[in-house]
């Protein structure tokens, strides 16, 4: 049911009191039916869905060796990274034997890798042995080494995922971009374009930010420069370095708004084997949404925020979930997400209706542009202040959504609003949402927020986040 038609509906469940009865007949028209939200056991739907591990996936088993075919597979590395002149005939002949058969070379390597005799510079050429030779085997290995202490170690593990390209990797690849988790740029350069590779450009940002530094720059370069002839027209050396960047925002300006980019031919055909991988692995961090371990929590989250599209289909099954907290971090990955989420808006209606997601709901309706979000989010806006049932936090959502919204119909009503609004928190708010609709509010709206902040009359991160929002 279109938005437009559950307008009235809310208001009037939220802001009205009941209309009085009268003596004429009954109406023909039909009254809006209000979307019911219905738990389900998603978790236990997953877990059943999912049960089937595929090579590939992070948590396949490594086969396990004979003791003769582990020490024969052993012999086979060490013979291969030998680096004599007269070992060279032997050593490409023992690492064509490891190619040749990776069924149970690969078993043998992460025996190899899991051995601390070796030293991290043997095992990441152990690793690179297996370069140009992708094999799901492989890729399961390198996506449980991502986190290894050793930069070595984890810079061929990506080049390895890189190769092997299946969707399944996304996820994975994702987490380790996170904040404090990856922090060498060469390997972070690295993953940002194996995720290209794959279709998700949420590396851009920072490859973006980096070209600037004269230390980064010819890494960077290469690495933009590759991206950009994935789903453009690709780096002429005319365009120099500042060509290359605009090329880059280009992309970076579609993937933010649609969360995805058609790439340049020839395309990459991905199989429903590939899809189920990718949400597989989504669904590895997904489960603990509702769970203790904050960390998972945070990682799930974060992840959900920089796929584009990819994980909205598994999100929008989130929504469903009879857990509260498996809906409310949902709800929170549609706020960051924006607009690429957009498919979700219909499981998002009926949790509007809820009263512990309405703000959460409301505020995501905004950032995914819903069908009918602007007049949605005014009609909270625009409640009588002095009916007993208006709640603040329902009015921040609704400032908040209209901020992702970005809608210019909300310029005007915001402008008033912001002139007679007394509350400070609501009136920061206010001004967030205004300066999103049009520019035309940037000055008056951030001088206020600017004041705020220097007065430190409201809370220092959010005003904050505010003020660069505000000057981008």
């Amino acid at each position: 049911m279109a938005a437009a038609l559950l307008l009235p509906l809310f208001l009037s469940c939220e802001r009205k009191a009941p209309a009085p009865r009268t003596t004429a007949g009954p109406t023909t028209s039909p009254k809006p039916v209000k979307p019911v939200f219905q738990g389900q056991d998603m978790l236990a739907h997953w877990a059943k869905r999912f049960e089937r591990r595929p090579e590939g996936s992070f948590d396949t088993p490594m086969p396990k060796l004979e003791k003769k075919d582990r020490e024969q597979v052993t012999d086979q590395i060490y013979t291969a990274l030998s680096k004599g002149r007269g070992m060279q005939r032997f050593a490409k002949q023992a690492r064509q034997s490891l190619l040749d058969n990776p069924e149970k070379a690969i078993p043998g390597l992460a025996v190899y890798l899991a051995d601390p005799e070796n030293g991290d510079d043997a095992k990441a050429q152990a690793l690179a042995l297996f370069a140009g030779a992708p094999h799901p085997l492989l890729t399961s290995l390198c996506l449980q080494h991502l986190d290894d202490k050793s930069r070595l170690i984890r810079l061929e593990c990506v080049r390895r995922l890189d190769e092997g390209r299946t969707l399944g990797n996304i996820p994975r690849l994702l987490r380790r971009t996170r904040e404090f988790y990856e922090e060498d740029p060469e390997i972070l350069a690295a993953i940002y374009v194996a995720l290209a590779r794959l279709g998700n450009l949420s590396g851009l940002d920072n490859l973006l930010a980096w070209l600037g530094r004269t230390d980064l720059r010819p890494r960077v370069g290469t690495a933009l420069i590759a991206i950009v002839a994935l789903f453009g027209k690709a780096y002429e050396e005319s365009d120099g370095w500042g060509g290359l960047a605009k090329k880059a925002r280009g992309l970076l300006s579609t993937w933010k708004r649609e969360g995805q980019l058609p790439f340049v031919d020839p395309a990459p055909h991905w199989t429903k084997a590939d899809r189920y991988l990718l949400d597989r692995e989504f669904w590895l961090f997904l489960r603990h949404l509702s769970g203790k371990d904050l960390r998972v929590v945070d990682e799930a989250r974060y992840i959900g925020e920089h796929a584009g599209t990819a994980m909205v289909p598994l999100v929008r099954e989130c929504l469903r979930d009879q857990r509260l907290l498996q809906r409310f971090h949902a709800l929170e990955i549609l706020i960051a997400l924006g607009r690429p989420g957009n498919e979700a808006q219909k499981e998002v209606l009926p949790l509007i209706g809820q009263p512990l997601t309405r703000s959460y709901a409301l505020n995501a309706y905004g950032a995914i542009h819903g069908d009918g979000a602007l007049e949605l989010l005014l009609g909270v806006l625009r409640s009588d202040p002095a009916l007993p049932n208006r709640q603040k936090d329902e009015q921040i959502a609704a400032l908040a959504g209209l901020s992702g919204l970005e809608s210019p119909g909300a310029f005007e009503f915001l402008g008033k609003l912001f002139a007679r609004e007394k509350d400070t928190e609501l009136k920061a708010w206010t001004a967030r949402a205004w300066i999103a609709s049009a520019r035309g509010a940037h000055d008056q709206a951030r001088a206020y927020l600017q004041n705020l902040l220097e007065t430190k009359a409201f809370h220092e991160p959010t005003l904050l986040e505010m003020l660069r929002e505000a000057d981008r």
